[in-house]
């Protein structure tokens, strides 16, 4: 998907969960229905940043899933972005894969989380989610992954590009979205 704003991506993961009999994750206008927290839903959801992360990283600790190289040559074998995409989004899985064989978790289209933005702590933690604070940031959400329209660097595991939640294709950067669901161990 392409042109995706986070209330969409949201209800396209409510479709994913009606297809499947599954409990809806969220509301209408995103919210999470019954509890304060993503995890409890049993339905598909958009994944946490720390859960993008994970799965971005696939075990590794580099700068890129592909290691510490963000010479063009290297870039290229992983990601679309500014210098190979041509302008447009690409088909998915014509490029390498992670260690944990998925495609394009760099580059093509920037991939909304479930998370508001808020401030990363000083101390080190798994999963900095919890309650956002209710103030001009509660209808910002983080894309992650870096897209066609970027240079190298934000396609970095770290990176984070904070957007409105009702905005799609902001500044020209292509928007998608990756499913995560919660289950039991």
């Amino acid at each position: 998907a392409d042109n995706t704003t986070w209330i969409q991506a949201t209800l396209l993961a409510n479709e994913a969960s009606r297809a499947e009999d599954l409990l809806l994750c969220y509301d209408n206008s995103g919210n999470v229905i019954d509890g304060d927290s993503v995890y409890e839903c049993e339905g598909y959801r958009l994944p946490t940043e720390a859960e993008w992360e994970y799965a971005y990283r696939a075990d590794s600790s580099s700068t890129y899933y592909w290691g510490e190289s963000d010479d063009p040559r290297t870039v290229e074998t992983f990601a679309w972005y500014i210098w190979n995409g041509g302008g447009h989004t690409q088909p998915v899985g014509e490029l390498e894969p992670n260690e944990w064989g998925l495609y394009d978790m760099a580059g093509n289209v920037e991939e909304w989380t479930h998370d508001a933005f808020r401030r990363y702590s000083e101390e080190p933690v798994s999963d900095p989610g919890g309650a956002v604070e209710a103030n001009i940031w509660t209808e910002q959400r983080i894309l992650r992954g870096g897209s066609i329209a970027r240079r190298a660097d934000p396609l970095r595991a770290s990176h984070r590009h904070l957007s409105d939640a009702r905005e799609a294709n902001r500044a020209n950067i292509p928007s998608g979205f990756r499913l995560a669901r919660t289950v039991d161990p």
